[in-house]
């Protein structure tokens, strides 16, 4: 894993994006990702996603369900 040199955390990130929009949603664990977007994505919606490893496969996943 990187290291962090300039102190930025996942919350300050989160914080930001809420100033403009306060519905963002922000899930840590990969499960909880998952789930969560299988559950309340509909036809149209956008995702986005941050990170690297297994989040990166998340909209593979729900792509072949549908």
């Amino acid at each position: 894993r990187e290291v962090n040199t300039l102190g930025i955390k996942e919350s300050d990130i989160v914080e930001a994006i809420q100033k403009y929009n306060p519905r963002i949603v922000h899930i840590s664990n990969h499960d909880d990702i998952y789930n969560y977007l299988k559950e309340n994505v509909k036809e149209d919606d956008i995702v986005i996603t941050l990170g690297a490893g297994y989040v990166t496969k998340v909209a593979e996943l729900l792509v072949k369900e549908n």
